[in-house]
């Protein structure tokens, strides 16, 4: 019944509350279930407009794992007030998996200097327009490593 409704809700006009009702039928999948329901968003989804495609903090559950098998359709990752720490955002820079993302909040988080070094190193970051960052203890070095970064060009904000 549910594969039934996350097909409905697919179909329909692409809106914030349509993706967030298929966040929740995703989440709600079980074993093997979900592998289906999250192949099924990522075919039908991935067209979206980016602004809509958004995994939030919510998401995170603090280990990373905001259904990760979606952040290479995501447009936004929002990590604000997570409880990240420096490995953490290093491994989220090292997971391969954030070529489409545009936006990427991580403010009010334990990133330090390391993990804004992980974050300016990393080369699938090189479409992102928007980066929050703030109240994140990223310090002087973080600072200078963001800003000479040659993969943080693109970013307006």
């Amino acid at each position: 019944m549910s594969l039934e409704r996350l097909r409905e809700l697919l179909h329909e006009e692409p809106t914030q509350a349509t993706w967030d009702a298929a966040l929740d039928l995703v989440r709600g999948a079980q074993g093997s279930d979900r592998g289906v329901y999250v192949s099924y968003l990522v075919q039908h989804a991935n067209s979206w407009p980016a602004p809509l495609r958004r995994l939030s903090a919510e998401d995170a559950r603090v280990d990373l794992d905001p259904l990760p098998e979606l952040w290479p359709i995501c447009g936004t990752l929002d990590f604000a007030d997570a409880g990240l720490k420096p490995a953490d955002v290093a491994t989220l820079a090292a997971s391969g998996q954030l070529g489409h993302l545009r936006g990427l909040d991580v403010s009010h988080n334990n990133v330090g200097p390391d993990g804004a070094r992980a974050l300016a190193q990393c080369p699938d970051l090189a479409g992102l327009t928007y980066l929050n960052i703030g109240r994140s203890r990223i310090g002087d070095d973080g600072a200078r490593a963001l800003a000479d970064s040659p993969h943080l060009g693109a970013l307006e904000h």
